[in-house]
């Protein structure tokens, strides 16, 4: 609009994904994990994420339980920094950084338990879209959220929205999360009824599909 465009020309296709593919089917399992996916810099919050986990992780030392684990999926340059400080900290396997493919994803979204992305903005970038959020919410995932760029418009109310840069807010949030089993399975109820009405690639093909044909019978008229 700010160039001149008009109004009723411009219309909002959003990004979806499969919903048959990321669904929430999660196993029992004795250990609480903690997921996040994405590029590991620093303007994704990687260090803000583990100082949180690290907080989290030492209540847990502090009341004898020991089943919260840190996953991180993705590749950086910060991954020699976190693996270092992972090994500083004594966590072995209760934290991990992993590479996988994007036909592997929807398993890693149903092994985990919440999903974290603290993205921070900078002075040369801000979150765009966020996907990895819609695929969370598809799998049915409680979030946890820094209110980041469009991070507030692809998640709405369909999770915990943190300001950005609060590590103490941060670490609050996943720990309640962690300790209210209530709340997670209505966060991931949420996310997962918002992703089916704004976030299915279906809707999007045939909403691209339908601007693609009104486009063409246009120029034909011309």
């Amino acid at each position: 609009m700010k160039e001149g465009i008009g109004e009723k020309k411009i219309q909002t296709v959003r990004l979806g994904v499969n919903l048959k593919r990321f669904k929430s089917q999660r196993s029992k399992v004795k250990s609480f994990k903690i997921l996040f996916v994405g590029r590991l810099v620093e303007e994704k919050g990687m260090m803000d994420l583990y100082e949180a986990f690290k907080r989290a992780k030492n209540i847990e030392r502090r009341t004898g339980n020991r089943n919260l684990e840190l996953r991180i999926v993705g590749s950086g340059p910060l991954r020699g920094r976190l693996s270092k400080l992972m090994q500083r900290d004594g966590f072995g396997h209760a934290a991990k950084i992993e590479k996988r493919g994007y036909g592997e994803m929807a398993g890693v979204y149903r092994d985990a338990d919440i999903f974290v992305l603290p993205s921070r903005t900078t002075e040369t970038w801000e979150e765009q879209y966020g996907i990895v959020l819609v695929e969370a919410m598809a799998s049915g995932l409680p979030i946890v959220a820094y209110a980041s760029g469009a991070i507030p418009e692809v998640l709405a109310n369909a999770g915990i929205l943190v300001k950005e840069g609060d590590i103490s807010g941060l670490s609050g949030a996943i720990h309640a999360t962690i300790n209210k089993p209530d709340l997670r399975i209505k966060l991931g109820t949420m996310g997962r009824k918002r992703a089916e009405t704004f976030f299915d690639a279906r809707k999007t093909a045939r909403k691209i599909k339908k601007i693609y044909d009104a486009v063409m019978r246009d120029s034909h008229k011309k």
